[in-house]
């Protein structure tokens, strides 16, 4: 309708193309989408977009996630550490609570938002990442404040967000 995806697909085009002019490689994409079927659910678009960096599907196994994020972790981190990146991660992945069971929300949400800037660092120093998040209009608030404290947090940092969604 408004053109969101033609400026989306122009956008990364033209950095594709800068990238390799300038004789270095682009940035990761990562794409994160909101379902309108699950209007809202906890870090729907945080977890399509971290899946669609790892190169996985929501269906792909847990563990094969984990194993995932563990190895990625593990570059500029110790494998203790990246363990439990890992597994809080996954939470975010999933949209679910499973290692943090048992916490109040509240510290549950700030060890989330902690692992999600950690890893996020880790992966900075590998390689520049875009992170475009589609259809904001249908997202959820937890992506939202996690990625506006990771811009923040990482403000010198090679990481650029570009958010789509309806005007109204």
């Amino acid at each position: 309708g408004i053109g969101k995806s033609r400026l989306r697909y122009e956008l990364l085009r033209r950095v594709a193309t800068t990238a390799r002019d300038a004789g270095s490689a682009p940035p990761e994409i990562w794409l994160g989408r909101a379902d309108p079927v699950a209007d809202g659910s906890p870090f729907g678009m945080l977890g399509s977009a971290l899946r669609s960096g790892l190169g996985v599907s929501f269906d792909t196994p847990r563990e094969q996630v984990r194993d995932l994020l563990v190895a990625r972790a593990g570059r500029v981190h110790s494998l203790n550490a990246a363990e439990r990146l890992a597994d809080t991660l996954l939470d975010v992945v999933a949209g679910g609570r499973e290692s943090t069971n048992g916490m109040d929300p509240m510290s549950a949400g700030d060890l989330m938002r902690a692992g999600w800037e950690d890893f996020l660092a880790g992966e900075l120093e590998q390689h520049p990442i875009l992170l475009v998040l589609e259809d904001l209009h249908w997202g959820d608030l937890g992506s939202v404040r996690f990625v506006d404290a990771a811009l923040r947090q990482h403000a010198d940092r090679p990481l650029f967000a570009l958010v789509l969604a309806r005007p109204d």
